[in-house]
């Protein structure tokens, strides 16, 4: 019996063999292989992936409602087992495969790294790190090191979620986060930095609660571009992420960052898609690791930022 998503509603009831597809995608726009007119439903919502050996994963790609796996909602991609039930919104499929996924080993593979890209879209990055972790690290030991990093990723993966954003990563004191254009095709960019701004305040407050020697201090940067979401590695081992250009320009932008001075700064696309507040953003010119021509960034600091976000209308 192949694997198929199945959709079982009063207004519709029909079957997909995604047994031969590599790739199902999910939506509400008319380049989806599953098209679903409902208003809970984002243009593109989700995509099913089938690797070599036969396993199918599925992914969120930034939908405004979530994707949930038998009632849990998914943050990166998700194996799917026969019988899972897949809630977009108010609709729920149905996945059934009785075909046993092969064992790793069993399909021929490509040992080398492979990426299978799934999506490509516009899309807003952030990264937040935390400043003088190094020296942090080495002033207070391993067991409050470990007990502050682990609130410290609790309060950030809470404040993304909340502003609508999605986790690719946390690396180390840094994390790395993504929001796709919204539905009418528009950049993101209040949302990213209401989010910065409120890991900045909250940072600061776990840094008291827990009296450690200095603020508990962040440097962020934001970038907008196209990126493609994927999965990196080798079938049935791979990792799902967004990469591209303008990810690694945001992670060089990070590393510029300077305490009191800039502590947030803007690439050149996302400054330019800023409704407001452009006045509050100082040009700076930066050689970028891997790049020919200085790069243009805008930076400012969280005072500043607080007082863009509070006249926003």
């Amino acid at each position: 019996m192949p694997a198929t998503i199945s959709l079982e509603q009063p207004s519709q009831s029909q079957t997909w063999d995604i047994s031969e597809r590599p790739t199902f995608k999910i939506g509400r726009s008319q380049d989806n292989d599953l098209i679903l007119d409902q208003s809970w439903i984002s243009r593109r919502h989700a995509i099913i992936q089938q690797e070599k050996n036969k396993h199918f994963h599925i992914i969120d790609v930034g939908s405004a409602n979530g994707t949930f796996i038998n009632g849990k909602r998914i943050v990166t991609q998700q194996t799917l087992h026969s019988g899972d039930q897949i809630m977009l919104g108010k609709t729920c499929l149905t996945f059934t495969d009785s075909t046993p996924p092969l064992a790793v080993g069993e399909e021929t593979m490509d040992k080398d790294l492979t990426i299978a890209v799934v999506a490509r879209q516009q899309t807003t990055i952030v990264i937040c790190d935390i400043h003088r972790f190094t020296e942090l690290s080495e002033t207070i030991g391993n067991a409050q090191l470990s007990d502050m990093l682990q609130r410290w990723t609790r309060l950030t993966s809470t404040v993304i979620s909340r502003f609508g954003g999605q986790i690719d990563k946390f690396i180390g004191d840094a994390v790395l986060a993504y929001w796709p254009t919204s539905d009418e095709g528009t950049a993101q960019l209040i949302k990213p930095l209401q989010a910065t701004m409120n890991i900045y305040q909250e940072s600061l407050e776990l840094g008291r609660r827990l009296s450690l020697p200095w603020d508990l201090d962040i440097g962020g940067a934001m970038n907008f571009g196209e990126t493609m979401m994927g999965n990196i590695g080798v079938d049935g081992g791979r990792d799902f992420t967004i990469i591209g250009d303008a990810v690694n320009v945001a992670f060089r932008l990070e590393s510029k960052t300077q305490q009191g001075v800039r502590e947030l700064i803007l690439g050149q696309s996302a400054y330019d898609h800023l409704p407001q507040g452009k006045d509050l953003f100082t040009p700076h010119q930066f050689q970028l690791q891997g790049k020919t021509n200085e790069v243009c960034g805008y930076g400012t600091t969280f005072s500043k930022l607080k007082e863009l976000l509070d006249n926003f209308q």
